[in-house]
């Protein structure tokens, strides 16, 4: 893997290395050497419970259920849609599926 993510007891997501592919989640492909605080975009604080840094992409899962991926979406693989090629932010992943809040 080139880059990393973080994770805090906050729910807060941190991500540095290589960008090229809007990995990092920080909006460009640039590369950051240092810890930076990924935004998720929403107007609240999302508090994410777990997170997955792949290849091309990244994932989280917040407490309240949603699914977020950023990154390379090619094949599919940001659950974006066969369209999605690239996501340079978190964006949720809207699922087909009945779900509750995790406790």
């Amino acid at each position: 893997l080139d880059h990393t993510l973080a994770l805090t007891e906050r729910g807060a997501i941190f991500a540095w290395g290589l960008g090229s592919y809007g990995n990092l989640g920080t909006g460009t492909t640039a590369d950051v050497y240092k810890p930076t605080e990924i935004s998720m975009g929403k107007e609240h604080p999302v508090r994410s419970i777990m997170i997955a840094a792949g290849t091309k992409h990244s994932m989280s899962l917040t407490q309240e259920g949603s699914m977020y991926s950023w990154g390379h979406g090619g094949n599919g693989r940001l659950g974006q849609g066969d369209k999605c090629e690239a996501s340079l932010v978190p964006r949720e992943v809207k699922m087909d599926i009945v779900s509750s809040p995790m406790k």
